[in-house]
């Protein structure tokens, strides 16, 4: 079997294919592409989908590249979105380049080392200096206008344009679509020419909102190199129980830095996601092998309440884009907080509630001080009526709501429901605080 057959075997068994031009077996690719835009400053879960092509096709020994925006954040792809994006500062925009290119330096090291302990099927050894970071400033910075409209211009036909689903969309919309949202694809599109000119890449990947930018890419190649030879792969959107897009226009993006969405959050997002979301995640977002895959799901369907298929989920995401030690890291704290062998727990100074089993004080603030959820109680604050302090440390928005909470019994301390909004935080004490299904630590020590 030939590599480009191997790797569409892997991509056709995961579901990560919404639609392709690589349709005849004759179809030859050399090099792969995915573009990042650095409109954040990571990637996030959403984009997992759409990169786990790009990492079958390097595992398959195909030279890949990953193009980070910079230059084209400028203008704001309108693709999936309603509303035009806001212009971003160039230093933001930098910053945020540097930090994606950082990213998915690590993220290409820690891929190839979680394929191998995952024995995948490699069809031959990759190199990790077949996975290139590049940023499309490096081609445009010397582009001047008059070059670009006289080289790629006559090339494209403004009825094509309209026609785009990203575009009409948005034309039919309050908000209409502004001339610098409308010239995106035409850079998207010279994206790929530039590539295929100097690098022969002949296939570009994205999501399915990327199949229009995509294509003008492949008809510009093809009308400015008539014997060319490119592809589109684009894959599913990765969406919510209420079928909305996972990403950071949404506001319900979950960050792959772990600066911005640490190791214990990536865990527990699929250890909670809905049962569908999760075997469908399984497929896409895993290198396990295709057997081993099936028999997870069924050994899930004889009792889902195990959590099985999210236990493998979770913990190989986390493996891939975090690393082990954040992995082994992430199932220490779920233990700590979830685990159904004892009760959330409780310091009182140096002294456990657990027994002497359970982690030493220091081991647990050693544990969870870089977490997001983690609170410190310190002396100015430390007398504060329970529900005043809760509303201090941002677990409320406001004292009224973390009174009605409380009264509720919708608030506890270790496994102790707080009904009193007026209770004052123990001294010299740590404790797992629940707020509803969120879950904090406070530490007033």
């Amino acid at each position: 079997m030939s590599r480009l057959l191997a790797c569409l075997k892997q991509l056709q068994a995961r579901s990560l294919i919404h639609n392709t031009t690589l349709l005849q077996p004759s179809c030859n690719v050399n090099s792969v592409y995915l573009g990042a835009d650095p409109t954040a400053a990571s990637l996030h879960v959403g984009n997992l989908v759409a990169l786990m092509p790009l990492v079958h096709f390097f595992l398959n020994g195909f030279p890949v590249f990953t193009v980070i925006g910079d230059a084209t954040a400028q203008l704001g792809d309108p693709s999936g979105r309603s509303t035009s994006r806001k212009q971003m500062a160039e230093t933001t925009r930098t910053a945020n380049s540097n930090s994606i290119h950082n990213q998915l330096k690590d993220l290409s090291s820690s891929i190839l080392s979680y394929a191998q302990d995952c024995n995948y099927p490699f069809s031959q050894m990759p190199s990790s200096s077949q996975w290139s970071i590049v940023r499309n400033s490096s081609w445009y910075e010397n582009l001047k206008l008059l070059k670009f409209l006289s080289s790629v211009g006559p090339h494209v036909r403004v009825s094509q344009m309209l026609a785009r689903d990203s575009v009409t969309t948005r034309l039919q919309s309050p908000s209409g679509l502004s001339f610098a949202e409308l010239t995106y694809q035409l850079l998207q599109a010279y994206d790929y020419s530039y590539l295929y000119e100097n690098h022969s890449v002949n296939l570009q990947i994205g999501g399915s909102d990327q199949w229009g930018n995509i294509t003008a890419g492949t008809d510009l190649v093809r009308r400015t190199h008539p014997n060319a030879n490119v592809y589109a792969l684009t894959t599913p959107l990765l969406t919510s129980s209420s079928g909305q897009k996972l990403g950071k226009s949404a506001g319900n993006a979950i960050w792959l830095d772990p600066k911005l969405t640490d190791s214990y959050s990536l865990y527990q997002y699929f250890i909670s996601a809905p049962d569908d979301l999760a075997c469908k995640c399984l497929d896409m977002l895993t290198l396990l092998p295709l057997e081993q895959l099936e028999q997870i799901k069924a050994e899930h369907e004889k009792d889902p309440s195990q959590r099985i298929v999210h236990k493998y989920l979770a913990s190989n995401v986390v493996r891939m884009v975090h690393g082990k030690k954040a992995l082994e890291l992430a199932q220490i704290q779920t233990k700590l907080l979830h685990g159904a062998h004892q009760a959330p727990f409780g310091f009182y100074s140096e002294a456990p509630q657990q027994g002497d089993s359970f982690p030493s004080l220091p081991e647990i603030r050693a544990l969870f001080k870089d977490c997001k959820f983690y609170r410190t109680i310190d002396s100015s604050i430390k007398d504060q009526p329970f529900s005043r302090l809760l509303r201090t440390l941002q677990i409320y928005t406001s004292r009224k709501e973390a009174t009605e909470h409380i009264l509720s019994g919708a608030v506890s301390l270790g496994h102790k429901p707080i009904l009193d909004s007026n209770y004052k935080f123990p001294d010299n004490s740590l404790f797992v605080l629940r707020a509803g299904k969120r879950t904090f630590v406070l530490d007033s020590l």
